[in-house]
C-alpha cells in the first residue's frame, strides 16, 4: 500500500533528453517526486531508491533485468518504452509484468497508467 501523504516516486531512465525533461515537468507538475537518467549504470544504482513505478527506454534496460527483478519493490510497475514492438517484446520476455508503449508516445496514455498503478498501490490494504 502507498500512504496518501507521501508523493509516489517515478524513477524515469531515458536518453532523450527532451523527452526526459518533458516527462519530470509533466509528472512533477501531477504530484510526482522524480528522478532521472540519462546513463544505464546510473539506472542500476537508482533502483535502490525503490520507486513506484519505473519508466526506461529499451535500450536502457539490457544487461539490467536481473537488478530490477531483484531491487524493484514487489509492487513497482516497470514500463518500457520501445521503439518498435520487437523490441518492445525482447524486453518485455525478460521483465515479467512489465507494460511496453511504443514511440511515438502518448503521454496521457503514460500518464494515465501510472495514476492507475498508483491509485491500486493506495487502494491496497496494508499488509501486516
Amino acid at each position: 500500500m502507498h500512504p496518501t501523504n507521501v508523493a509516489p516516486r517515478v524513477l524515469i531512465a531515458e536518453r532523450n533528453r527532451r523527452l526526459l525533461v518533458t516527462l519530470r515537468r509533466i509528472l512533477r507538475n501531477a504530484g510526482y517526486e522524480t528522478i532521472s537518467t540519462t546513463s544505464p549504470t546510473q539506472l542500476r544504482s537508482m533502483l535502490s531508491t525503490q520507486p513506484d513505478v519505473l519508466v526506461a527506454e529499451a535500450d536502457l534496460l539490457p544487461g539490467q533485468e536481473a537488478a530490477i527483478q531483484r531491487l524493484l519493490p514487489k509492487s513497482s510497475m516497470t514500463i518500457v518504452i520501445a521503439p518498435m514492438p520487437d523490441a518492445a517484446d525482447a524486453v518485455t520476455e525478460r521483465l515479467s509484468g512489465a507494460v511496453t508503449m511504443l514511440r511515438p508516445l502518448s503521454l496521457a496514455g503514460l500518464m494515465a497508467t501510472i495514476e492507475e498503478h498508483v491509485q491500486q498501490q493506495r487502494d491496497e490494504p496494508a499488509v501486516v
